[in-house]
């Protein structure tokens, strides 16, 4: 397993070009996925209805006072809440890259948030310090979906973003993860391999065609 030493895996993004239309982009309306429920990851077109979502919360029902982390999770973490509401989750934390979150977001003491951009270094230290504090025994859910607003970043970050969050992620464990389009092919599947070669990972759950994957951590 390659080791990400201090988040080295955002070295791989060359910033300038762009960088202020993608950024405009992760906070406006235009992003397609932001403030998405937790049944729309890796939902289908065609069936808008997800096949990972019920896994997930299968996984979860057995340790109902875990937390969990939705990277790039939209301005209010919907996705996060529905874990809480649903009562398999007691604290979770979402990233977006400004803190637009509104009143009623805001109020809820169970969802915690960090506005940064996930490419800098900066953002996943400091996401890093809050897992430490509120979850040192791991996570029991990561989720990572930018999809859309993150189109362009080279198949390196990917890698390293998802290795690093199955690091943090506790035995028995879940990680899902949706990669934008641009990888689907080759490099999806060279992603889910590599990450198959983990020794502490039990199974990828990853349906043909899907550019979304569940990953389950060994007990």
């Amino acid at each position: 397993m390659k080791v990400y030493r201090n988040f080295s895996f955002c070295n791989s993004v060359s910033h300038g070009a762009g960088d202020e239309e993608r950024n405009s982009t992760l906070g406006d309306s235009r992003w397609g996925v932001n403030n998405s429920s937790l049944c729309s990851y890796g939902a289908s077109p065609l069936s808008r209805k997800s096949p990972f979502a019920e896994r997930l919360i299968t996984q979860l029902g057995s340790r109902p006072t875990g937390v969990v982390l939705d990277i790039a999770g939209g301005n209010n973490g919907i996705a996060v809440q529905d874990l809480i509401k649903k009562g398999v989750a007691r604290l979770g934390l979402v990233t977006n890259l400004e803190d637009l979150r509104n009143r009623r977001a805001t109020k809820k003491r169970e969802l915690h948030h960090i506005a940064g951009d996930i490419i800098l270094q900066q953002t996943w230290r400091e996401i890093d310090a809050w897992r430490q504090e509120h979850a040192p025994e791991g996570l029991a859910a990561v989720m990572h979906r930018p999809y859309g607003a993150l189109q362009c970043l080279p198949t390196q970050f990917y890698e390293g973003a998802l290795n690093t969050l199955l690091d943090w992620t506790m035995p028995g464990g879940v990680g899902l993860f949706q990669i934008p389009d641009i990888l689907l092919d080759d490099d999806l599947s060279t992603i889910c391999q590599r990450l198959r070669s983990r020794q502490d990972v039990a199974n990828i759950f990853c349906p043909q065609a899907s550019n979304t994957a569940l990953i389950y951590k060994a007990n």
